[in-house]
C-alpha cells in the first residue's frame, strides 16, 4: 500500500513539475495579455496622430522547410514586442534583374546563395521605408523574449548596431586573402586587427549614411571571389586564419573603416541586455520547440521537460495527422 502511494505521489509530483512551467510559459507568451509600452506603441496611450518612426523586423527563409518554420517562430515571438511591421522575405521576393545578375551566387546551396540576400533585403527595405525608421534584421533562428525597448533606447545615440564574438577576435582570422581586393580602401593593420563582426542580428536607423554603408556591403558581397569559398589558397592566408565567414567577413572591414555611429555589442549581451536568443533549428531538430525558451524557462529545463525525445515524437505524430 505504501509503495502504491509512493508511486502515485511520484507520478503526481512529476506531472506537477511538468505542468507548472508549462502554464507559466502559456501565461508569458500569450500575446493577448502582453502589456503595451507608451514608448513602443504611443498610439495606445493618446488620441493624437503619432509621428514616431516605425520599428520594422525583417528576416529571410530559404532552403529546407524547417527554416521557414524558424521564421514563423521568430515572427510569433516578435508579434507583441513593439514592432510596427514584420517583413518575412523569401526567394520569390528578390527582384528579377538582381536575381539574373547574381544567380551564379544565389543558386549556390551554402547559405542559400552565400547570404548575398542579406544586405540585398536590408537595403531594399531601407529604400521602401521612411527616413528615420528603425530596421532590425534577425536570422530566422532567433526569438524575442522581451519587448524591444532596450534596443530602441540603445539606438538614440547610434545609427547602427552590430554584434561581435563573446571574446575579442580580430577580423583577419576570418577574412581570406582573396577577399582583400573587394574593398576600395587599404586593409591596414588597424583594420585587420579590428573586431570580427557577426551578421545574424543587425539594427540600422534608416538614413542616407546607413543606406550608403549597406550599399557598400552589398557591392562587396556581389564579388563572387570575395564572398564565396572559391578561390581559396591555404598558402596565402594569415598565420592565425581560421575560416572565411562570407557576408560577415565582408561586413567586418566596413565596420572598422567607418566606425562613426556604430555600436558594437558582444554576442552574449544580445541575450542578456536585449532578450534575443538563438534557437536555430536544422532539419534533424525540426520537432524541437522554442516556446519554453521564449517564455523564460532555462535551456536545460526546456531540453529535459519540453524537448525530450518523447515530446518530439508526439509533435511529429500530431503534425503527420
Amino acid at each position: 500500500m505504501l509503495k502504491k502511494n509512493f508511486r502515485s505521489t511520484l507520478l503526481y509530483t512529476f506531472l506537477l513539475i511538468l505542468l507548472i512551467p508549462a502554464y507559466i510559459v502559456l501565461f508569458k507568451i500569450d500575446a493577448s495579455m502582453a502589456p503595451l509600452s507608451p514608448v513602443l506603441i504611443p498610439d495606445a496611450f493618446n488620441t493624437e496622430r503619432n509621428q514616431q518612426h516605425p520599428s520594422v523586423l525583417i528576416s529571410y527563409a530559404d532552403g529546407p522547410q524547417v527554416f521557414y518554420k524558424n521564421q514563423n517562430s521568430l515572427n510569433m515571438s516578435a508579434a507583441d514586442k513593439g514592432f510596427d511591421r514584420i517583413y518575412s522575405y523569401h526567394r520569390r521576393d528578390i527582384d528579377e534583374d538582381f536575381y539574373q545578375q547574381n544567380k551564379h551566387i544565389l543558386q549556390q546551396k551554402r547559405g542559400a546563395g552565400y547570404w548575398l540576400w542579406k544586405p540585398y533585403f536590408i537595403l531594399k527595405t531601407m529604400r521602401d521605408l521612411p527616413e528615420g525608421a528603425l530596421i532590425i534584421y534577425a536570422d530566422s533562428g532567433l526569438i524575442f523574449k522581451q519587448p524591444i525597448d532596450a534596443i530602441v533606447a540603445s539606438m538614440k545615440e547610434h545609427d547602427t548596431l552590430v554584434l561581435t564574438h563573446g571574446k575579442s577576435t580580430p577580423l583577419r582570422n576570418h577574412l581570406k586573402k582573396e577577399a582583400h581586393a573587394a574593398f576600395d580602401f587599404p586593409l591596414t593593420e588597424s583594420i585587420l586587427n579590428a573586431e570580427n563582426i557577426w551578421g545574424f542580428f543587425i539594427v540600422l536607423r534608416n538614413t542616407s549614411k546607413t543606406r550608403a554603408f549597406v550599399q557598400r556591403w552589398l557591392e562587396s558581397c556581389q564579388k563572387v571571389d570575395a564572398l564565396t569559398d572559391i578561390p581559396f589558397n591555404p598558402t596565402l592566408q594569415e598565420a592565425n586564419f581560421e575560416y572565411h565567414q562570407h557576408d560577415q567577413s565582408l561586413l567586418s572591414p566596413l565596420v572598422a573603416q567607418f566606425p562613426e555611429g556604430i555600436k558594437i555589442v558582444r554576442r552574449n549581451d544580445l541575450r542578456k541586455q536585449f532578450g534575443v536568443q538563438n534557437f536555430h533549428r536544422h532539419t534533424e531538430q525540426e520537432f524541437t520547440s522554442p516556446l519554453w525558451i521564449q517564455g523564460g524557462i532555462l535551456n536545460f529545463a526546456s531540453t529535459i521537460l519540453w524537448n525530450n525525445y518523447l515530446f518530439q515524437l508526439i509533435r511529429k505524430y500530431c503534425r503527420s495527422e
